[in-house]
């Protein structure tokens, strides 16, 4: 951390304790590493690398500042003042006057490994039951350069919800429109809905949310006429959940990223859409997610979403329209849809690769697939428009496409055949040999690099799809 070794290593990338679809906590099998950066690293915002065999990573920020720990193990025997050695017992003590901007509070889990059901005294009668309620009158607001984070600790992850699905509960809940930059990290969350990242600056890092309850959405991002600013949703898993994010009402440079969902049962794994009228989506970036197995839609982009850009996702074995598309509002949408690899393998019947859904579109209408990787079934249209009436607003270049017919007529550059994938029976959706259709074959791009990190381009071009060959 700014050109100084950290003086301790917890943990480097950690077994994930769960050894199931519906008990794990990491997405996407990303490595973990838990360090103490020491009294020798320098404070400020300083460039933070990974060095493995003499090799430095890529540079991330990260700021060395100053500020309070405070501690919940819901295993101490006696109530304490929430420092390391006498812990608070409960989340719900966690608040003023206690914590403040810059803080953070690291929670324990049980020690046989349960379910922390407990709910927050403090709840409200209008408010769906949670284990944190955080007010404009019981919380402070975190600013940009100091947020107050919320952390699951490192060597017992806790596991926070209720014993069977519950709709009328949610997790963690930011109920004061004056409670901007917040973190919630590392937790996992069990058969309990929302966690509302509705506040500016609120990033869910981390976490990992398990069969969601009928109708609810896990992560929410955005809050009508006000509008939400810069929150995100990042490295978080989602299994059996109705919605795992919804970018919803107004929402401005808002991120979803590294994230994994599976299992999705409703109306999409990463949902991008407004409610009314007045309320617009602008900025939101969508890359370098997983999505899987969903029962309709794997991504649902809809009604009034301004410069949006989609790159670097992987969606596989999504039934009914893996890719959902619709304009309506009357307002001018813009989206950028790029470097995705969408596979059916095994293929699966019914399921189109992109589905456009004519609600009012308009002249300023543009949905532009660029460098994109699909495979269907055949005898499947790779695009559907529902009433039969085409978008003239969806424009293609440069996508590789197999497994049905032909391409749309609007990719004067479409590339097809077979593509050679590493290992797709087993989930290896990476090319597997240099003479695959589609390597080289992508138009020029700004995504600089690709779904495991990788330089774009690694060779003489960029790679059609979520993947660079490694030249």
């Amino acid at each position: 951390i700014g050109g100084v070794e950290v003086a301790h290593y917890t943990q480097w990338n950690p077994i994930d304790p769960g050894t199931t679809p519906s008990t794990r906590f990491f997405a996407r099998g990303i490595e973990r590493i838990v360090v103490q950066p020491g009294a020798a690293v320098p404070s400020g915002t300083q460039d933070v690398r990974v060095v493995v065999n003499g090799k430095p990573s890529n540079p991330a920020s990260f700021a060395v500042r100053a500020g309070n720990l405070w501690f919940v193990d819901v295993n101490a025997g006696v109530a304490g003042n929430g420092s390391v050695a006498s812990p608070w017992q409960h989340l719900y003590e966690a608040k003023l006057p206690s914590v403040a901007a810059g803080d953070i509070v690291y929670v324990k889990g049980r020690l046989d490994g349960q379910t922390i059901v407990e709910l927050d005294p403090s709840n409200e009668v209008s408010m769906h039951n949670s284990a944190l309620l955080l007010t404009n009158t019981n919380a402070a607001a975190g600013t940009a350069s100091t947020p107050i984070a919320y952390v699951g600790h490192p060597d017992m992850l806790p596991k926070i919800g209720a014993a069977v699905q519950d709709d009328t509960r949610q997790t963690i809940l930011l109920s004061g429109s004056s409670l901007p930059n917040y973190v919630i990290a590392n937790m996992q969350f069990i058969n309990v809905g929302s966690l509302d990242a509705t506040n500016n600056g609120t990033r869910v890092v981390g976490c990992s949310f398990i069969n969601g309850p009928a109708s609810e959405e896990m992560v929410r991002i955005g809050r009508t006429t006000i509008g939400t600013a810069g929150a995100a949703a990042l490295g978080n898993y989602f299994y059996n959940p109705p919605r795992a994010i919804w970018v919803k009402n107004t929402a401005t440079s808002s991120e979803v990223a590294w994230n994994e969902v599976r299992a999705s049962r409703a109306f999409g794994g990463i949902n991008l859409e407004v409610q009314s009228g007045v309320d617009s989506i602008v900025g939101a970036l969508v890359h370098d997610n997983y999505i899987a197995d969903a029962t309709l839609h794997g991504a649902h982009f809809a009604k009034n979403l301004i410069d949006a850009a989609v790159w670097n996702n992987l969606l596989v074995n999504n039934r009914y329209y893996p890719i959902a598309l619709r304009a309506d509002l009357g307002v001018g949408q813009h989206i950028t849809i790029e470097h995705n690899t969408l596979v059916q393998r095994p293929p699966i019947a019914n399921a189109t690769a992109i589905l456009g859904v004519d609600g009012t579109e308009t002249a300023a209408d543009t949905f532009v697939f660029r460098n994109n990787l699909f495979t269907i079934r055949a005898g499947e249209p790779y695009l559907f428009f529902v009433g039969g009436t085409p978008m003239t607003s969806v424009s293609f270049d440069h996508n590789l496409f197999y497994g049905s017919s032909s391409p749309p007529p609007t990719d004067a550059n479409a590339v097809t055949g077979e593509p050679i994938l590493s290992a797709p029976a087993s989930g290896g959706f990476d090319y597997g040999s240099a003479s695959s259709p589609g390597i080289g074959g992508a138009t020029a791009t700004t995504r600089c690099s690709d779904y495991l990190g990788r330089a774009r381009p690694s060779g003489a071009g960029a790679d059609i799809g979520a993947f660079e060959w490694p030249d």
